[in-house]
């Protein structure tokens, strides 16, 4: 799917309120949407009482659009507007792609009387976003509505939107551990990358790391598949995969065809992270260095890429990179340079050759 883009700005207090309208439903809509986003558009909505009164017009016309999408009729129409619009490339006033089709709609959709609670119409489908974040070296647990506790790792970002009949959360960035409460009628599903985590009742620990993904079961069992995105290619690859407890799943690289791997794997270790501790098992040097710098603001630097030959294993606290440090050069020929700015340089010692 390609990326959605918008404007540098946001549209002015002297714009038309119905244009800018669609522009905060186009914006507020994308998974590109960020907290910043949001503020400005609250402020755009407080700032003039046409401004709120034309975006809930706007809602209520896609509103209208959604509850009978059903209807033979109305398909028809939106699959005539959707190649006109493919065949033209044309945004009608600037409107946002649904509420265009639904202004062409709407006059039909109010001939034919829609089976829908006299409620419906009126509510708006923006459903509000819930920020969760941590900086640098932080840790942090979360009680979400639905008694559902979300715990933060370092450098972690997740967003939550629910509604009386969906809880969707977003991991954007780092990782989370999530204790589902459990609720039949709500599924929890948490999107990660190109991936989607649907619980089913269970305690899971979800990683993203670039375009790789990793989920490891805790409790209960998850299932993860591929994030439906409107692509026919998505619903051929679209494997459903339901993990059990002690169980990894995990992507490399955002492409269609990547491998998948399913394993068993110590679920303490996976989780040691949330004690403020990480357990390398004879990993290679360099990985171990690039998870502690999660944790860390001033970095570990690897001067010779030859370093990755050595491996290392044991526990370490997160929040006490000296003791790695530490460890690394008493159990290795290595030597540590403080660098200006609070990096550390890993080197070989003089007297140990690096071929």
């Amino acid at each position: 799917m390609a990326k959605q883009t918008f404007p540098d700005a946001a549209p002015s207090r002297d714009g038309a309120s119905d244009e800018a309208a669609a522009y905060w439903d186009t914006r507020l809509r994308s998974p590109e949407c960020t907290r910043e986003d949001r503020e400005a558009y609250e402020r755009w909505r407080a700032a003039d009482v046409e401004n709120a009164r034309q975006f809930e017009n706007l809602q209520d016309i896609i509103g209208a659009l959604h509850a009978s999408h059903s209807r033979p009729m109305m398909r028809a129409l939106r699959e005539a507007a959707l190649k006109k619009k493919r065949r033209k490339r044309f945004l009608l006033g600037g409107i946002s792609a649904a509420a265009a089709v639904a202004l062409v709609a709407v006059g039909l959709s109010l001939q034919q009387p829609v089976s829908q609670p006299a409620s419906a119409a009126a509510t708006s489908p923006i459903i509000p976003v819930s920020v969760y974040e941590t900086a640098v070296g932080e840790r942090k647990s979360f009680t979400l509505d639905d008694g559902s506790v979300i715990t933060l790792n370092t450098r972690s970002r997740v967003e939550t939107r629910f509604s009386r009949s969906s809880r969707d959360l977003t991991l954007v960035a780092g990782q989370a551990n999530f204790r589902v409460a459990h609720e039949a009628s709500r599924p929890f599903v948490v999107v990660a990358g190109d991936r989607q985590v649907t619980a089913l009742g269970t305690v899971f620990d979800v990683r993203l790391e670039g375009d790789d993904v990793r989920v490891v079961v805790v409790q209960g069992h998850v299932a993860v598949q591929r994030r439906p995105q409107g692509r026919l290619i998505d619903a051929v690859l679209n494997e459903r995969r339901e993990l059990a407890p002690g169980q990894s799943y995990s992507t490399r690289g955002e492409h269609l065809f990547q491998p998948v791997s399913v394993r068993t794997v110590d679920v303490n270790e996976t989780v040691l992270w949330e004690e403020g501790r990480v357990a390398f098992n004879d990993v290679p040097l360099t990985e171990a260095v690039a998870e502690m710098n999660r944790y860390s603001a001033g970095v570990l630097v690897v001067a010779d890429p030859s370093m990755r030959k050595l491996r290392i294993s044991g526990v370490f606290r997160t929040d006490q990179s000296q003791a790695f440090v530490n460890a690394v050069k008493e159990y290795f020929p290595i030597e540590a340079h403080e660098q200006p700015g609070g990096d550390t340089l890993l080197v070989w010692r003089e007297s140990t050759p690096s071929d």
